[in-house]
């Protein structure tokens, strides 16, 4: 399993968000969306904005750190 999780900044001060769980399905040999296990946020707001930043400087100390 993995996930893709992005924040996209709408204004100067809100962002929204989107994530999307995936699992390998053999029969397939691709991999497919996890029913039920994705989402979107339901508004752009300034919460989502100050959580972008977080995120983003967690993503880059796990990977450069």
């Amino acid at each position: 399993m993995t996930n893709s999780s992005c924040y996209s900044p709408i204004t100067l001060s809100s962002a929204s968000w989107l994530t999307a769980v995936y699992a390998y399905d053999p029969v397939s040999r691709a991999m497919q969306v996890v029913p039920g296990a994705s989402g979107e946020a339901r508004s752009a707001n300034k919460d989502h904005y100050e959580d972008m930043f977080v995120w983003f400087r967690t993503l880059m100390r796990d990977t450069f750190a």
